[in-house]
């Protein structure tokens, strides 16, 4: 599969992705309002808001900094070595604990 086709095939998949879940919360807006009180709908809301807030303290901008390593020319040239591998182990490690 050439680079351009599939760069066009991870598109499609993150804009299915990300327009499916803006239709999902579209579509439960009437459920929410219904269901729950105007204080309970903001108790949700505020909840949401400090989650989406908080995932990228978190995960320290991870997905960012990989896109970004694999992007770069000057380290396509050169591939991680042994000693990197410590640093690549921790990093992942408190990816998967901060999960």
């Amino acid at each position: 599969m050439d680079r351009y086709k599939k760069l066009t095939v991870n598109t499609l998949i993150l804009t299915i992705g990300t327009v499916g879940s803006k239709i999902i919360t579209f579509l439960m807006l009437p459920f929410y309002t219904n269901v729950l009180s105007t204080a309970q709908y903001g108790t949700v809301d505020l909840l949401l808001q400090t989650g989406s807030f908080l995932v990228p303290i978190f995960t320290i901008g991870i997905a960012s900094s990989i896109t970004r390593f694999g992007l770069d020319n000057e380290y396509k040239k050169k591939m991680c070595s042994p000693p990197d591998w410590p640093a690549m182990a921790l990093a992942s490690s408190y990816a998967c604990f901060c999960l």
